[in-house]
């Protein structure tokens, strides 16, 4: 039996490499798919906070939207060209909706079938108006 074992490191390190791979990548789609939600989060709260002291739904939706336009290059990982809004407003209850085109994204094609990313993320924030 032969005890040289020179190539054992470059065979072993081949082995483990993909996988390690394949959890770096993961890890980096899915962080850059949490942090844009969390900006579309934000902005949604943000644009609602701003908009809720309009006197009428007409200025409360002009608001929202003038306020989302103005403020989204702010937010990271946004690009303002895949953002759009709308606001609703049942009873007292008003709400701001952001969407954002998602298709852009990175995408590794051998991740889709742990963890999909929707070509849409929309986030939406409600406010009790007086």
């Amino acid at each position: 039996m032969l005890s040289c074992s020179r190539g054992a490191s470059a065979v072993e390190f081949a082995l483990v490499v993909p996988f390690l791979c394949l959890i770096l990548f993961g890890i980096m789609v899915v962080g850059v798919f949490l942090g844009l939600a969390h900006s579309l989060e934000q902005i949604a709260a943000d644009a609602g906070r701003y908009a809720v002291v309009g006197l009428a739904a007409e200025e409360r939706h002009r608001l929202a939207e003038q306020w989302v336009l103005a403020r989204a290059d702010q937010y990271p990982l946004l690009a303002q060209t895949r953002l759009s809004a709308s606001t609703e407003e049942v009873g007292n209850a008003f709400t701001v909706r952001v969407r954002y085109d998602a298709s852009a994204l990175p995408r590794v094609p051998f991740l889709d079938a742990f963890f999909e990313t929707p070509k849409e993320i929309t986030r939406s924030s409600t406010y009790a108006v007086p």
